[in-house]
């Protein structure tokens, strides 16, 4: 297995009427500019990853695969591909959309590692993921996960076991940020929540443990 350090975020930039209508058009496409031979799937996409805008999770290449989604051959050879069907620049990604890209980037986390978040624009001169695209929604996604590890209700949560005071003051917050600054504070977050259940896990185990050995 390669070593992971990376998640690239991308968009379409186009749009189609269904979810294989939209993998055959980048298949057809990868293919031509990027990828003559078949992955290990038997297509040529370069993603890992297509979310459609239901939020449907298409896994479209094997996670051990390294193709040339990230327009830079280092970044692609430690990164995951996560691309979500849409035209970014001009709308915004639906709800389910961001709710299923946040649940997985999660689950890949907690697969490889504290993987750091990117647009693909960090790494070319393009606008990908979109100019629409909110990225303090996933980050919002994030924390209200955490903060549901504890309890169903923030407000029961006692301040001083809170990673965030107050919910509404952080999403203004993220809202006035660059979408530089927005990617600098996904990985701060997802660095706490790391941390965090890390430490959980270790906690839980150092009690069963002791239960044993008691």
């Amino acid at each position: 297995m390669r070593h992971l350090s990376k998640i690239v975020v991308h968009h379409t930039a186009v749009d189609q009427p269904d979810i294989e209508k939209m993998i055959s058009s980048m298949n057809r496409t990868h293919k031509q500019r990027l990828h003559k031979k078949p992955n290990g799937f038997g297509n040529h996409v370069a993603y890992h990853y297509l979310i459609w805008i239901d939020g449907e999770v298409r896994y479209l290449r094997p996670i051990n695969e390294v193709w040339y989604h990230a327009s830079n051959w280092e970044v692609n050879k430690t990164s995951i591909g996560i691309c979500l069907s849409g035209d970014f620049d001009n709308k915004e990604p639906s709800k389910e959309q961001y709710s299923s890209c946040s649940k997985l980037i999660k689950e890949l986390q907690e697969k490889h590692g504290a993987l750091t978040i990117h647009p693909h624009s960090q790494f070319a001169r393009k606008s990908c993921p979109g100019y629409r695209f909110d990225f303090s929604k996933i980050i919002n996604a994030f924390m209200l996960f955490y903060e549901k590890l504890y309890k169903e209700n923030f407000q029961d949560i006692p301040e001083d076991q809170r990673v965030f005071k107050d919910p509404e003051s952080f999403i203004e917050r993220m809202d006035a940020l660059s979408m530089e600054d927005k990617f600098n504070e996904m990985v701060y977050l997802l660095a706490i929540l790391t941390s965090k259940l890390d430490q959980e896990k270790a906690d839980k185990s150092d009690c069963c443990k002791e239960k044993k050995e008691g």
